[in-house]
């Protein structure tokens, strides 16, 4: 157990120590935390850089529209400091000399103007289209067709009421929606609740469960063939057996994954509180989380260890982690419909396949506090009862292939180590 525990603190300590662990882990967490404030800051300060004004031609042919389409877009010039609309409007059924649809457009190409509008003439009774011309390339064209269509369907709208005697004022007054707002029942004191982080907060449990295993399993793979090529591995296994070397590495960076969770942890955590976001977990999660991710991480990493030993190149490697990472993939397309559904079929299918158990179970815990215990207790039990045989068996393909070099070997091959003693 000595030899075991002094190459997981040597895996440990390189490991965080290395830069793929600064740079993935601790400089990745700066960089989102200063991006984070510079977005809060951004978009509470004022906005004092001022864009060009966006030149833009109407052509009204219904004839209707050119009054209250020069109250709107003051209003909205008046609200936005950003950028703003500086609009030609134009009566289509008149003659003006030099204002036709053509030439307008042909002012849209030489630059003189950004866009040209040109609006149907039966949009009030017959919903006509109207058309929006603009000169490719330009970017900002997509944010202000976006806000010329929402101004356009306002005058649109409000023209109607007043050609029906209604008032548009009255009406918005009428519509104006009721306010709700969710509280959260169950705790110490009622509390405001937010959504969005009632909604994510799932996935981040599920999202740290694959962090912490994929990301410290690529290490671990990583590790082992880069030993095996330089024969590393051959002096460290005259000192001790082909077992404790495998569960020293494990174990070591099973702690490194422990620590990068604590880290996501205290993170989120903090901007959690930072926004006044009110997040009552269910206590069985936390009490259950630790010990998913380290079941889960041991047999993971268990089959990853069987895997690296038997390959001499990190492609093949990589080949082989395939079928591997399509069980972490599966959980991630469908987080969100286990989260709705946390009792469904399927959410209770996958939680007993072993390797996606932790990452489902996680989910499903955070999602709703009444997943039947028998479940959990169950997929406790199926990983109790699996790593032990998955461990027996890596450990075996491990003795083997680790001083194997040369040839690929088969899957046939690699089923004959099994049965060695």
């Amino acid at each position: 157990m000595n030899k075991v525990l002094v190459v997981a603190s040597r895996e440990y300590f390189d490991t965080i120590k290395g830069r793929g662990f600064i740079i993935g882990t601790l400089i990745t967490m700066i960089f989102m935390v200063i991006i984070i404030f510079a977005i809060d800051r951004e978009s509470k300060g004022p906005r004092d850089q001022k864009e060009a004004d966006y030149k833009i031609a109407v052509t009204d042919l219904s004839g209707t529209l050119m009054q209250e389409m020069k109250k709107q877009f003051e209003q909205h010039n008046s609200s936005q400091t950003a950028q703003k609309f500086r609009l030609e409007v134009y009566d289509g059924r008149g003659t003006e000399p030099g204002n036709g649809v053509e030439n307008l457009k042909n002012r849209v190409l030489r630059g003189e103007l950004d866009a040209c509008l040109v609006i149907g003439k039966g949009i009030l009774e017959k919903n006509d289209a109207c058309q929006f011309y603009i000169k490719t390339g330009n970017i900002r064209n997509f944010r202000a067709f976006d806000t010329v269509q929402y101004l356009l369907n306002r005058i649109v709208i409000n023209t109607r009421y007043r050609l029906n005697n209604l008032s548009p004022d009255l009406i918005r007054d009428l519509q104006r929606p009721a306010a709700l707002e969710p509280v959260e029942l169950g705790a110490k004191s009622q509390k405001k609740s937010s959504m969005i982080a009632v909604m994510l907060v799932p996935f981040f449990f599920m999202y740290l469960i694959f962090l912490g295993i994929v990301g410290s399993g690529q290490q671990l793979l990583t590790s082992i063939v880069e030993e095996k090529n330089s024969r590393v591995i051959e002096v460290l296994l005259s000192s001790l057996t082909s077992f404790q070397l495998m569960a020293g590495k494990i174990l070591g960076l099973a702690a490194v994954g422990l620590t990068s969770i604590v880290l996501w942890v205290i993170m989120l955590s903090g901007f959690a509180a930072w926004k006044g976001f009110n997040i009552n977990l269910n206590p069985t999660i936390l009490i259950c989380y630790p010990l998913y991710f380290i079941l889960g991480f041991l047999l993971v990493t268990s089959l990853i260890a069987a895997i690296a030993s038997t390959c001499n190149t990190t492609r093949d490697a990589q080949s082989y982690m395939l079928p591997l990472m399509i069980c972490f993939i599966v959980p991630m397309m469908i987080w969100f419909n286990i989260a709705q559904h946390p009792n469904s079929t399927l959410a209770v299918v996958l939680s007993f396949i072993p390797i996606m158990t932790p990452m489902i179970m996680v989910l499903r815990l955070a999602s709703s506090p009444d997943i039947p215990l028998f479940q959990v207790i169950a997929s406790f039990a199926l990983l109790i009862v699996s790593l032990p045989l998955v461990i027996a068996l890596s450990a075996k393909i491990f003795r083997t292939g680790i001083l194997m070099y040369g040839k690929q070997p088969t899957p046939r091959e690699i089923l004959k180590w099994l049965r060695y003693k």
